[in-house]
Order: structure tokens, then sequence, then C-alpha cells
């Protein structure tokens, strides 16, 4: 049965945070932007207060290929998931596994918002069937309990440390970008999970980026993510000052779990950085990322430990793969010992592996997707490496932690 929007559509917490302080102090006094910009920071600090003695933090999550996997419906398909209505067009949604759980686990510990670049209609949809009842996201109520005028307080449950809100795509806002101001949340208490980097180009630090959804029922991503959001919750909070004031925020927090993933490689890309320059590699979202990781980044694919390219049409005649595979014939690669994989790569081999990625994996020996950390993702890649690939240590690598797109894979 397919599901219709119901309710107010969803508004972000900013423009909510800014109606409240428009009723509440009136027109005249919010007229200066200046003014009610300190307003809000002053509000939000407050909050910032309360979720400090209640041992909470910020969880901003993006929706879809995050948390849901959405394709139009075609005529007399069935869905495989959920049929939703948007725009007079059905769509076949499926939730991710374990996305119940996953919310109901976090929300102990986080006040969880949702970031999406989809539209009113489509969020909404969306939240009809994912919180039906709104217990986990505040942006939106339900038709049946709606009053006649929606605002921030309208909106809030009882318990404020509960709930947060949601931040859908609205003209003229960007569709390109993501802000955490938009969530008017402290950044420095906030945690970012997307399976996008380029969005949060400005916020790379607070990203736990997670593998993307395509709707793989044996996908067990939430249940990655749920262990690092808690070690996150931990390490931050085991950090107060005797006063209870913060000594670490949640970037710092999060840069101590990446660790020195992949310290000691130089990688070079092709493929996926258009315009490759100094100045682009300083900025470029990917190469940032990376670096977060502990490694370098080089123009020269004969400085390059590693090369990342794209898996696209013609991808093996470009010039730095076949600099690369002479590289590899004129100079055979060097032994190396083995060395045992950071902590992050050990996990409960309880935990299961998809069998799509398995397969993909086993049929393409020219890419391999990197199945590592959640907070990695997952892209399809080529490694030119210099060396060969260690030997992984027994059962440290089971489950989807398998580090693929990590240690080098020889090109053949």
């Amino acid at each position: 049965m397919a599901l219709r929007p119901s309710g107010p559509p969803p508004t972000s917490p900013r423009s909510n945070l800014s109606r409240l302080l428009t009723v509440t102090l009136g027109a005249e006094a919010t007229q200066s932007q200046p003014e009610l910009q300190s307003q809000m920071d002053t509000l939000m600090q407050a909050d910032a207060e309360n979720k400090l003695r209640n041992r909470k933090l910020y969880l901003i999550l993006d929706l879809d290929e995050t948390l849901v996997y959405s394709q139009r419906l075609k005529p007399g398909a069935v869905p495989v998931g959920h049929q939703i209505m948007v725009h007079n067009q059905p769509f076949d949604m499926v939730l991710r596994p374990g996305l119940e759980t996953f919310l109901k686990l976090v929300q102990k510990t986080y006040v969880v918002f949702m970031y999406t670049m989809g539209d009113e209609a489509y969020t909404h949809a969306v939240l009809d069937v994912l919180d039906p009842q709104r217990h986990y996201f505040r942006g939106a109520i339900p038709r049946a309990s709606a009053p006649s005028r929606t605002s921030f307080v309208d909106a809030a449950p009882s318990n404020p440390c509960v709930a947060g809100g949601v931040c859908s795509w609205r003209d003229p806002e960007s569709r390109a970008f993501k802000y955490i101001s938009r969530m008017a949340c402290d950044k420095n208490m906030s945690v970012i999970i997307d399976d996008t980097i380029d969005v949060w180009r400005d916020s790379l630090p607070n990203l736990l980026l997670t593998r993307r959804f395509v709707g793989d029922p044996m996908d067990d991503g939430l249940q990655l993510l749920c262990l690092k959001l808690m070690e996150l919750h931990a390490g931050y909070y085991a950090a107060l000052r005797p006063d209870d004031s913060p000594t670490l925020t949640t970037s710092e927090v999060l840069n101590d779990l990446r660790g020195t993933l992949l310290e000691g490689c130089v990688i070079a890309f092709t493929g996926l950085v258009a315009d490759q320059s100094e100045e682009v590699l300083a900025n470029q979202p990917l190469c940032a990322l990376v670096r977060l990781y502990g490694a370098e980044v080089t123009l020269d694919v004969d400085d390059a430990t590693h090369l990342v390219a794209r898996k696209k049409e013609g991808w093996k005649s470009a010039t730095k793969i076949r600099r690369a595979l002479q590289r590899q014939e004129v100079q055979p690669p060097r032994p190396r010992p083995p060395r045992p994989p950071p902590p992050c790569l050990t996990l409960p081999s309880r935990l299961p592996v998809s069998p799509h990625h398995t397969r993909t994996q086993s049929t393409h020996s020219h890419s391999g997707f990197a199945l590592h950390p959640p907070f990695l993702g997952l892209y399809p890649v080529l490694f030119a490496p210099s060396a060969p690939p260690p030997t992984p240590t027994p059962g440290a690598t089971d489950g989807p932690f398998l580090p693929g797109g990590v240690g080098p894979l020889a090109a053949g």
C-alpha cells in the first residue's frame, strides 16, 4: 500500500529557531541580521550546555544511500521495500538493515538530526515510513497530532534531549553543499554521517563516512557505525575537566579514532580529481580525507606507493596507469614484513560479509571495493602499488573490514 505524505512539511532547525526568536522578541528586535544572529548564538550555546549536562552529542544523518535507498517504481513492478508517493509518482524505498535498532541505540547518547538534499515532499514521505510518530526527528509531525500552526515549540517533544530536527532542500538553498549552520547546533559537539564527501568540504573533520547503501539486504553499515559512535561518545565525555567543561571537540576525537590507517601511503589519483594541480589537491575533499587518515597525496606517480583510479571506459590506457605498470616491470616490488592491522580493523567475526561485496571483488580482477571501516566508505578503485599486500593477521580482517581498498591490490 502506497503511503502519502501527511502533516506539515519539515523545516530546518535554523529556520525554526529564527522564527521562534521573531515570535518571542518581536519583528523589530530581530530585523537586524547581526542582532538575530547574536540571539541565535546565545540560544545555541545554552542548548550545547544543556546537552553537556545530559551527556549528549549532536548527530547529523544523511538520508539517501545512508539510511534508505529509493528509486522510481516502474509500471507494474512490485516494490522490494516500501512504496511511497512523491509528487504523484510511486517510489520503491528500501530501509537500510537495522535502521530502527540503530536509531533507538544512538538516541540514547545523541540528539539525532536529518539533513537531506531531497525536497520536502520526498522527505515527508520517507519520514512517514521511517519515523511515523516522530520519535527520532521532530522537523515534521504526523497529521493526526498536527496543530494549526507549526513552530519550533510545537514540534518539540516533552524531553528536549530526545529528538533533533529535519533539514530538507528548498529553494534557494544549495544542492551542492551542506552546512552544519543549518542545523543550529554546536559544531564542536557534532558528528556527521554521510556517504558523500564533497558536500561537506567545510566540515570534513566532523565527517564519519559510511559505505553507500544501494539496497543490499545483507548490508551491515549501521552496525559498524553504531560501534564507532559509541567509541566517539565515550572518548568525548571521558576527557571532560573536573568542572565538566570539554577538553576535546568531536572532530579531535574522530581524528584519534581514525588513527594512522594510511600512514606511509603516498597516493596518486587518476580519473577522480578533474583538475590536478597542487592547489586543487590541497583543497579537494577526497585528498583532504585521505590526509586525515595519515596518507600523503602526490601528482607524480613515480613518487606514489599507491595509484587510485576510477574504473571507467578507457581506464587501462590512462597515462598514470601505463606508467605505474611500467614501473612495476622495471622495479619489481620488494618484499616487506607483514604489519598487524590497526585496531579499528578488528571486529567480532560474527558480523556478516555482504555477498554483493564478495561477488564484486571476486569477479573484477582490476578493481576492489574498499571494504574498510565505515568511516572510509566504499569506492571502486584500482591500486597499482610498489609493494605486495601484507599478509593479513588471521581473524583480524573477518567480516566487512576486509581492507581491500586500504592495502595494495596488485594490478594484473
